[in-house]
């Protein structure tokens, strides 16, 4: 995936504006509308369950202290296996991990399905990206940061050593030296306008971007 020789569009947590976010439906759409990879959430419930899932609530009952067989909601949150296996042989895929303490767990499962190159993992937490460059160094691991989470961003990239860098497109611009320093290319979300998409697209630090409209973005990355 990190290799590849074209601008990648990415689905956010699937096709999230034609089916809801995270769940079986949207990534089959994403897959149908033809993005080159899905980004994802993986949470742990309380009884070790890996699971597909964004916010650490899920309709007031806290994820982690709570069984997944008790996490009853308007919509089925996929376990992370049920992920894999629809998506198996028909689309790469961007793991982001909630929690560092499940990373292990999280990559050992997702490569049973997945060969490494067809995958990448991400991470706001530098310990879950550094357990992925020590355990799995065949794995891609990303660092994911957005305004709020860059301080000392560039100290943080030199000691975790990150295979790719997927900041916010907001601030993709102010840390231009960072990437130039490093030479690592860049995966950018939540990109849904058009002229962003475009703009991207031209530059050569960027292997592509996550979008709440992969359909469309698909259509102006043309």
């Amino acid at each position: 995936m990190i290799n590849s020789q074209r601008f990648l569009i990415g689905g956010h947590r699937g096709c999230p504006k034609k089916k809801k976010e995270n769940t079986l439906a949207s990534f089959e759409e994403a897959i149908c509308c033809g993005a080159d990879f899905i980004e994802f959430d993986i949470r742990t419930t309380f009884d070790g369950k890996l699971i597909v899932h964004h916010d650490a609530d899920a309709e007031g009952l806290r994820i982690s202290e709570n069984p997944y067989s008790s996490l009853s909601s308007s919509y089925k949150i996929p376990l992370l296996k049920e992920t894999l296996a629809l998506c198996k042989g028909r689309i790469m895929l961007d793991a982001e991990i909630k929690e560092p303490e499940i990373t292990e767990a999280a990559v050992h499962e997702i490569l049973e399905f997945y060969d490494p190159e067809e995958f990448i993992v991400t991470s706001f937490y530098d310990e879950a990206v550094k357990t992925v460059k020590a355990a799995f160094p065949d794995v891609t691991a990303g660092l994911l940061f957005d305004k709020e989470t860059s301080t000392d961003i560039e100290k943080r990239v030199q000691a975790v050593s990150p295979d790719l860098l997927l900041p916010h497109h907001s601030i993709f611009d102010k840390y231009g030296t960072l990437y130039s320093k490093t030479g690592l290319k860049t995966i950018l979300w939540t990109v849904n306008k058009d002229y962003d998409i475009r703009r991207f697209k031209e530059d050569e630090r960027v292997l592509g971007i996550i979008s709440d409209y992969p359909d469309r973005a698909l259509t102006y990355s043309s």
